[in-house]
């Protein structure tokens, strides 16, 4: 009697070990996405961001190789921003007012209207990415998490509050700079 009881209990705590011990997926979408899909998507780097360009090609290859299996991301960099996916720009930090900003993305439809304040109900057709080259190095891994994590928005990835996700949206704090499991699953749930 005593040794079902003991089994009855150690099935009980296996089961309760299994099903609180998986990690809850952190990925959480805008609503809209790129209306080209993400299969070759083609950037281009501009000459005020071009200091910026080892760690952005670090990043847009991270996204193409996240290392958790399978997802759709092939990414290109194309030498001229005519019909790209995502253009990279450098601003200095007078052009947002807050040295805390390290990067912001807009949306766009076909008509270059700007469709950021609408992308949990609409799609887009390209996007570009501001990098603010007052606070980010050039060549860090830091400033690869921040153009990773704006390519991830582009993408159609938001916001999360865990710090060990690329797309936790406080460089501050951020543990990671480089593409998760959690932003993979996104993406492949997304395209």
């Amino acid at each position: 009697m005593k040794t079902k009881k003991f089994i009855a209990i150690m099935l009980f705590v296996i089961l309760f070990c299994i099903l609180f011990s998986t990690k809850v997926s952190a990925y959480s979408l805008f609503g809209g996405r790129f209306t080209r899909g993400v299969g070759n998507t083609c950037y281009y780097v501009d000459s005020s961001a071009s200091a910026y360009t080892s760690r952005i090609n670090a990043a847009a290859n991270n996204w193409v190789h996240t290392g958790y299996g399978y997802n759709p991301i092939y990414m290109t960099a194309v030498s001229s921003s005519h019909g790209t996916h995502i253009d990279l720009y450098g601003e200095t930090t007078s052009y947002w007012g807050d040295s805390n900003v390290r990067g912001e993305t807009r949306m766009f439809n076909s008509a270059a209207q700007d469709m950021t304040n609408q992308i949990s109900t609409t799609n887009w057709v390209y996007a570009e990415i501001y990098l603010n080259t007052s606070v980010i190095a050039t060549n860090t891994i830091e400033t690869q998490g921040t153009v990773a994590h704006e390519m991830g928005h582009c993408f159609g990835l938001a916001h999360v509050n865990d710090p060990n996700c690329l797309m936790y949206g406080y460089s501050n704090g951020r543990n990671t700079h480089v593409v998760t499991a959690d932003e993979n699953n996104g993406i492949n749930a997304l395209y």
